[in-house]
């Protein structure tokens, strides 16, 4: 079971908001293995954890390492339980930002 130490981010607020307006919500595929995402903390959404999926747990569920911790300007080695360089595993709906990463075609 997922004890989830991350906020709901602003893909799950897009597609409320989309599908207020009546627009078809495309959630696509979430990230892989290698790509950057962004999640903040449920405790306080000031504090921004920067993440690498390492692994596909289940469906919509990865595991990451945390790789930064930021609460505005400030870079912190921890937060609320979360350390640099643990593994933790991250739910689409946690996840307020993905970078890809380059892939070869």
């Amino acid at each position: 079971m997922h004890a989830s130490k991350f906020a709901r981010g602003y893909l799950e607020l897009a597609g409320i908001l989309a599908v207020a307006a009546g627009r078809t919500v495309q959630r696509g595929e979430g990230p892989a293995k290698g790509d950057l995402v962004t999640a903040h903390s449920e405790s306080d959404p000031s504090v921004e954890f920067n993440l690498l999926i390492i692994e596909s747990n289940a469906p919509g569920e990865w595991l990451a390492e945390v790789f930064a911790i930021g609460c505005g300007l400030e870079s912190l080695t921890t937060f609320d339980g979360v350390d640099l360089g643990d593994k933790v595993p991250i739910l689409l709906d946690e996840i307020s930002g993905i970078i890809r990463r380059s892939r070869a075609q």
